[in-house]
């Protein structure tokens, strides 16, 4: 029921193609005759042919020949009638044109895949005489056996002789018949193993570098590249029955299941590098899992039907699940590719010839397009074309991004320098800027103890220090940011105790002016990271909170480690902060409301929020009540 299901369905499909011009699907018709053998001719397609079936498979040679005495089945061009289980019976006639044309020729069955091939000859007193199966060894001209079958035929008189072919496979009743000149058929299949041996060792070559390639660089694509060329390589070489000529002692169930094994296995990976190439979108990641669902599913149920036997049931069906896949991914890929898509682009033309050859070989596999040398090919080159230009894309990207790495670290190097060059400066700077700072601090200070200064002159001082912090605080956040920079390339962590480097901090702002900060820890919490940044950190957010905290209300700051995690908390008495800037308050340079009357630059929650996450951390604020606001650090503990 299925391989009548599949015939209709790949029936309507050529129907489609030969509407819309396909004139390689010419059904022109042959005259009755027979095959006319000349000098002139080193290889000459065997046509003219009448085929018979037997669904019992019991019919003898002698049957036949009464049959096809009797009924005269129509003339047929090609040898072609897809899956069948049937013992097919092709009969046909061959003769000398004349005295000059030569008597020995080989006879040869293009189909490396029929295992069970019989050819009988009528003799002249109208008895049927088998031919030795393929070549005897004295027509051999050389030590192995073909993978094709092939017979010696003597043709020692002009009149027709009668030949009868019986054929019984798993596979696609199928097949090109072909007489040749002995000299020329030898030349020609050493040609053929020479052109092939090429090829398969190519892309043995490949799989073997890729295989390395993704063993040393843990790269998933070069993974699933490397498994696809593998697959399509065995399945390709098993279709082409390479491996009966290296192992003739393999039985015909087992060469049967390993290539029917090495073509269902290549479906699912082909869908995996198809989407490995064609990325989708989060939203419709249930294409690609849908489709990869779908391929493994058939894989399972085409192993199924092959250990069972039933090759013939399985191949109908695994191949036609890739036909449909292929037309699939090539309308996704075309679909993508007008709207621009580099990767669909590149896609449809690195996969169009191999689409094509797989859909050839499979339309010739159910009868609907003669074979040929092109047809019987088609997979095999369509295949090797395929690898080549993936290579080669393959190649150039690799390429490209050790061209791009190179550029990359050069120019970050480069970025180095002068990001070494600035920090060296800006310390000079630093250096240069505190100390006339401190002389003005210090300087209007001591003003400020005169008992004679007039009520404006003291006003003008006190501005005078308020200016002169705000241009601290701007030069301390700048610095700090520029460190941030700076030692986040560095990346140099190290193990120090949180609550020592607290202790030290909170002992260096209670010396100055504002409210006490009241520290609670609960003794050593060990982490890993920059000292010296997080210190900064842990400045700016007390800062932070001592200038919106009024005095005398403390700013209480507690240290605790639970599990795995150190936590920081930093709690004040000031207004909080405005609901609609809550989202803003750790970009840089913003200041809200509360802030614009007080000194900085918009600069410090920014820089506790980029350093805590530097540190693979987690920074949150809160609003408490009736007043007040909670900063809430969350870093990883050793």
């Amino acid at each position: 029921m299925t391989r009548h299901i599949v015939h209709l369905l790949c029936k309507t499909i050529l129907m489609a193609l030969m509407m819309t011009g396909g004139g390689a699907f010419s059904n022109t018709p042959f005259q009755p005759s027979h095959n006319v053998l000349t000098s002139s001719s080193v290889k000459q397609r065997v046509q003219h042919l009448r085929v018979l079936h037997d669904p019992s498979r019991a019919l003898g040679v002698e049957a036949i020949a009464q049959l096809y005495r009797d009924s005269a089945p129509p003339v047929e061009p090609s040898f072609n009638r897809g899956f069948t289980s049937d013992a097919v019976w092709v009969a046909f006639e061959l003769s000398r044109h004349d005295e000059t044309s030569p008597t020995e020729w080989w006879f040869e069955v293009e189909q490396p895949l029929f295992m069970n091939v019989e050819l009988y000859e009528q003799q002249a007193d109208g008895r049927l005489a088998q031919i030795p199966g393929r070549l005897s060894s004295n027509l051999r001209h050389h030590a192995f056996d073909y993978r094709v079958p092939v017979f010696g035929l003597k043709l020692t008189h002009p009149r027709p002789n009668t030949y009868f072919l019986r054929v019984i496979t798993q596979t696609s009743m199928s097949a090109e018949l072909t007489v040749w000149q002995p000299e020329a058929f030898v030349k020609h299949h050493a040609n053929v193993r020479f052109i092939w041996g090429g090829v398969y060792g190519a892309c043995l070559l490949i799989v073997l570098f890729y295989g390395i390639w993704s063993l040393w660089s843990w790269d998933r694509l070069h993974f699933v590249y490397m498994l696809y060329v593998l697959t399509n390589l065995m399945a390709s070489f098993f279709s082409a029955a390479w491996p009966r000529q290296f192992f003739p002692g393999l039985g015909e169930e087992s060469f049967l299941t390993w290539t029917g094994l090495w073509i269902s296995m290549s479906v699912p990976i082909s869908a995996f590098f198809t989407f490995e190439i064609l990325k989708f979108r989060s939203e419709l990641k249930w294409i690609p899992l849908c489709v990869k669902g779908l391929s493994v599913i058939f894989f399972l149920i085409s192993m199924a039907l092959i250990l069972s036997g039933r090759y013939s049931t399985a191949m109908p069906i695994i191949q036609f699940y890739a036909l449909n896949l292929i037309l699939f991914s090539a309308g996704l890929a075309a679909w993508r590719a007008i709207k621009g898509d580099r990767s669909a682009q590149f896609f449809l033309m690195a996969f169009g010839v191999f689409y094509i050859g797989v859909a050839w070989r499979f339309l010739k596999n159910i009868g609907w397009v003669e074979p040929n040398f092109w047809s019987n090919n088609a997979y095999q080159i369509g295949t090797f074309l395929h690898m080549l230009i993936m290579s080669v894309s393959v190649f150039a990207a690799y390429s490209r991004l050790r061209k791009d790495k190179q550029q990359a670290e050069y120019q970050l190097e480069a970025e180095s320098r002068l990001r070494q060059e600035q920090a060296t400066f800006l310390g000079m700077v630093s250096h240069e800027f505190r100390t006339p700072l401190s002389i003005i601090a210090s300087t209007c200070d001591n003003l400020l103890t005169e008992s004679g200064l007039s009520d404006q002159i003291r006003t003008r001082v006190e501005k005078i220090i308020r200016a002169n912090k705000r241009l601290i605080a701007l030069m301390e956040e700048y610095l700090s940011y520029e460190r941030l920079v700076a030692d986040s390339a560095s990346q140099l962590h190290k193990t120090f105790d949180l609550s020592q480097l607290t202790q030290r901090i909170v002992m260096d702002v209670n010396d100055q002016e504002g409210p006490i900060v009241q520290l609670r820890t609960t003794g050593p919490v060990m982490m890993l990271g920059d000292p010296e940044l997080m210190g900064v950190a842990l400045r700016n957010l007390i800062v932070n909170a001592r200038r919106h905290s009024p005095e005398p209300e403390a700013v209480k700051l507690r240290i605790e480690r639970q599990a795995q995690e150190v936590i920081v908390t930093v709690t004040d008495q000031g207004p909080g902060i405005e609901p609609s800037e809550r989202e803003k308050i750790f970009e840089k340079f913003f200041r809200g409301r509360n802030a614009l009357s007080k000194p900085g630059a918009g600069m410090g929650l920014y820089l506790v929020k980029s350093i805590v996450e530097q540190h693979q951390g987690l920074v949150q604020q809160r609003n408490l009540v009736p007043q007040g606001c909670e900063f809430v650090i969350r870093l990883p503990a050793l």
